[in-house]
């Protein structure tokens, strides 16, 4: 399970006007951080047995980028169960969250990172029509990709589908929408009933980029 976390830099309760019982925003700093990792390990203890972190994925490489790029993410049978937190970022939390910790070693958490950088395993491409290209070959590179179907209320406005058709080939493992069921507002005016699904159903299906795509070696059968 992705789990993604919005380093959000604003709040409702920000606003001068808001009323007093609404929570403010937490300021982004090195504390914040440190809280997120806090947070998560008083859940899953602090070895972090239930999630997928940077370290797991990285072995015995230099640094994650490489490791990514050489195929070395969990299969999915040792994956079963397990969840990953990826951070969203809206301030300068890569940064943050790296200071001290190259590669995010020791991290319970990814951030978003662009192709290049040595913490780069998961990439956000959220216009899957306008970064196509981009999106098919990160994920032949091996980064974990996510893009949006829809953003707003766009899409349930006016029930267009041809970012939800674009996402679907796009070969990005991961597809935010707001949508997975009808607005409540559907067949009322200015609302259509805009929704995503897979053609076939369910909440996942197999990734037609990246199943062609292997980049460590199988075992040999003897």
């Amino acid at each position: 399970m992705f789990i993604n976390v919005e380093s959000e830099t604003s709040a409702p309760g920000d606003h001068k006007r808001a009323p007093k019982y609404l929570t403010h925003a937490v300021p982004w700093d090195s504390m914040a951080v440190e809280n997120m990792d806090r947070e998560v390990k008083s859940v899953f203890g602090e070895n972090l047995d239930g999630v997928i972190t940077p370290d797991k994925v990285r072995g015995n490489y230099a640094t994650l980028e490489q490791a990514v790029l050489a195929g070395n993410w969990p299969t999915i049978g040792a994956s079963r169960g397990k969840v990953v937190f990826i951070i969203d970022k809206h301030a300068n939390v890569e940064e943050l969250y790296a200071a001290g910790h190259p590669s995010f070693k020791g991290r319970a958490m990814f951030v978003y990172v662009k192709p290049g950088k040595p913490e780069a395993a998961f990439v956000i491409l959220n216009g899957p029509q306008r970064d196509s290209g981009q999106i098919v070959d990160a994920v032949k590179k091996g980064y974990i990709v996510r893009t949006r179907s829809d953003g707003g209320t766009g899409e349930a406005r006016t029930g267009y589908y041809g970012d939800m058709l674009a996402a679907f080939v796009s070969g990005a493992q991961i597809i935010s929408t707001d949508y997975y069921k009808p607005d409540y507002r559907a067949g009322t005016k200015g609302w259509s009933d805009y929704h995503v699904l897979f053609p076939e159903g369910g909440m996942a299906r197999v990734d037609t980029v990246a199943q062609h795509t292997i980049t460590r070696p199988l075992p040999v059968k003897e």
